[in-house]
């Protein structure tokens, strides 16, 4: 038996004993019964404990599965990144259950019991998002953005994975995070200008001080802007070649689908704009004032980006539609 397999065998019990944590007590708080809060902080103990267990397996498991085929270097390496943050959230959670076993030894209260509770969140989502990375691992179709293709695998390994872990764990609760079916239909050029600017903020966001804490708040306003993008206004202008030859659209109903979606969230968008444009101030006066020039330039060409959405892209990602639905007539 090698790490790799030790792992294996172990990586689930950290999520599934948080979620027992979780109903025991729940059910402890119910049914007012001491002996369910008890168990949950018994599991709550064991189950950090056996969360290091796997962390510590985690890295010799990793040299063993990094050059097989379709392993990817970017989802492992994140991985990682939030295993290590999961764990530690994980061992502060079973260090406060041991105190509650040695504090509460002849009955748990109740307060304490709720207090537990929604403690017991925290860990739970951690663990769910560290186990959801660890699929990723070998299995390229639960990956953002799926994984047929190796154009699109490749995407996959550069995209929001680059944030740090904080970041894309936030990243990963948008509710588009898991939604982007539609990928393949974005223009490459514009994909790639958003992945340059993932990149880009990742780096401002690793600055210290003031600087990285600017990066830090505009990288985490972004990506759910980005994501919804990547949805409903990116892919429309991917078959404005098809028409502009006179070819042909693949499923018009869905490019009018996406477009009419857009106009509806445009509003919405237009005040996320608005919040960006903000946090592009800060940061530009943040790398003023630590004398990071390339970063106040960085600021200025997001926000171009920005009015170059209003002026150009959504306007022709909503035309894109209309006239699909003009010349078929799907949704009249």
């Amino acid at each position: 038996m090698n790490p790799a397999h030790l792992h294996l065998m172990l990586n689930h019990v950290p999520l599934f004993g948080a979620l027992t944590v979780t109903i025991l007590c729940g059910l402890a708080l119910l049914r007012r019964q001491q002996g369910l809060a008890r168990a949950g902080l018994l599991v709550a103990v064991l189950t950090a404990t056996v969360g290091v267990v796997v962390y510590l397996t985690g890295e010799p498991a990793e040299e063993l599965v990094e050059d097989l085929p379709g392993v990817s270097e970017a989802v492992l390496e994140t991985h990682e990144e939030i295993a290590l943050v999961a764990t530690v959230v994980l061992g502060a959670f079973g260090v406060l259950a041991l105190g509650g076993l040695i504090a509460f030894r002849h009955g748990v209260t109740m307060g304490f019991t709720r207090a537990l509770l929604a403690a017991s969140f925290v860990p739970l989502a951690a663990m769910a998002y560290t186990a959801y990375l660890g699929g990723q691992v070998r299995h390229s179709e639960i990956r953002p953005r799926g994984g047929s293709g190796e154009a699109r695998e490749s995407r996959d390994d550069d995209d929001a994975l680059r944030l740090g872990p904080s970041m894309a764990l936030a990243a990963s609760l948008s509710p588009l995070a898991f939604a982007r079916d539609t990928v393949d239909l974005i223009p490459p050029s514009i994909l790639e200008e958003h992945e340059a600017l993932r990149a880009a903020l990742e780096r401002v966001s690793d600055e210290p001080g003031k600087l990285g804490e600017a990066g830090r708040a505009l990288a985490a306003t972004m990506e759910p802007h980005f994501a919804k993008e990547e949805e409903l206004a990116l892919p429309p202008l991917g078959v404005l070649p098809a028409l502009a030859a006179g070819e042909a659209v693949p499923d018009p109903a869905r490019i009018i689908d996406l477009a009419s979606r857009l106009e509806a969230e445009l509003p919405t968008m237009l005040e996320e704009h608005r919040e960006i444009g903000a946090a592009i101030e800060v940061l530009i006066e943040a790398a003023k004032s630590a004398n990071r020039p390339q970063y106040a330039e960085l600021g200025e060409e997001i926000g171009h980006h920005a009015r170059s959405e209003e002026e150009v892209t959504y306007p022709a990602a909503i035309v894109v539609g209309r006239y699909l639905q003009s010349r078929v007539g799907v949704g009249e």
